[in-house]
């Protein structure tokens, strides 16, 4: 059983944990060094990744007919292949094309997402979604947080070190982002969580991300 100052060290490395850079090698040739690596060898890190819709919720939709809740689950998939080298414990909210938890309606899912982030007691969630680009000029990620989120602060170390590693690879927006309407996965969990968003080139908008 962690102590609160141990869990609170765990949370203080993963705030540096390269998390992201695992996203990046969707995408890059190699993955970072193990050297440098910051992790706990005796307590794994327990990380929530959320590939966001999926079944009857398809998400942004492209001109090449590319749905989002493709893409989110991909990347998803390749973080949890990737996770291993760092001894991070990588559970999905979804593995397969359907709503979280094999639920009817999208409302019950998001419910189910959260939800099992809190049951199992996860260290982190980052939700990960794919939107429209808004211009040509625009391109690579955005992260958002909820100010209502529990361990908001621990949220906005979070977003700031991931800005800080897709950074040295890709676009990324330097701005932490916040949305005006409940984004309901980020402000219903019980653990720092953030929503990375990839712009896509192209994309027509068939719902917005996880509200």
């Amino acid at each position: 059983m962690l102590t609160k100052t141990s869990r609170n060290s765990l949370l203080s490395r993963a705030m540096t944990l390269p998390l992201l850079l695992l996203l990046c090698c969707a995408f890059a040739t190699r993955l970072p060094s193990h050297s440098s690596t910051p992790y706990i060898k005796d307590v794994a890190l327990t990380v929530v990744i959320d590939a966001g819709h999926g079944g009857s919720d398809a998400g942004a939709i492209n001109k090449a007919g590319i749905q989002e809740k493709d893409i989110n689950l991909a990347l998803a998939e390749k973080i949890k292949r990737l996770a291993g080298e760092y001894d991070v414990r990588i559970l999905m909210t979804r593995d397969r094309d359907e709503l979280a938890g094999n639920k009817a309606t999208k409302r019950e899912s998001l419910i189910y997402r959260a939800q099992m982030a809190n049951d199992n007691k996860a260290d982190l969630f980052i939700t990960i979604h794919t939107d429209i680009q808004p211009s040509p000029d625009t391109k690579g990620f955005n992260i958002y947080v909820a100010e209502n989120n529990t361990h908001f602060s621990q949220s906005m170390e979070l977003g700031s070190a991931l800005t800080a590693s897709l950074q040295k690879t890709h676009t990324t927006d330097a701005e932490l982002r916040k949305r005006k309407e409940n984004i309901y996965v980020l402000t219903n969990t019980n653990m720092p969580s953030v929503l990375l968003t990839l712009l896509l080139p192209q994309a027509i908008p068939a719902a917005r991300a996880d509200d």
